[in-house]
C-alpha cells in the first residue's frame, strides 16, 4: 500500500471477480488504518479499478499519518 499525491494505492492478490478484489482492498485499508473492517465501506467504483472508500471513526490527519507509516 502506498500513499502519494492524495491517493492511496492498494495492491491485492485477489481476483477481480465477484467483488473479491474490492473486499481485499477494503480489508487491507482497514488494517493499515487500524480500524475494524466495518468502519471502511465502498462508496463508489464497485466495478472499476478506481475505488472510493468511506472511512468512519478517524480524522483525516490521523489517517494520513497512519498511512505514511
Amino acid at each position: 500500500m502506498r500513499y502519494e499525491d492524495g491517493t492511496i494505492r492498494i495492491r491485492v492478490g485477489a481476483a477481480p471477480e465477484d467483488g473479491r478484489a474490492t473486499e481485499a482492498a477494503r480489508r487491507a485499508l482497514a488494517k493499515a488504518l487500524g480500524l475494524r473492517r466495518t468502519a471502511v465501506a465502498l462508496e463508489a467504483g464497485a466495478t472499476s479499478r478506481t475505488k472510493r472508500f468511506r472511512v468512519e471513526g478517524l480524522e483525516e490527519t490521523t489517517a494520513r499519518q497512519r498511512l505514511a507509516g
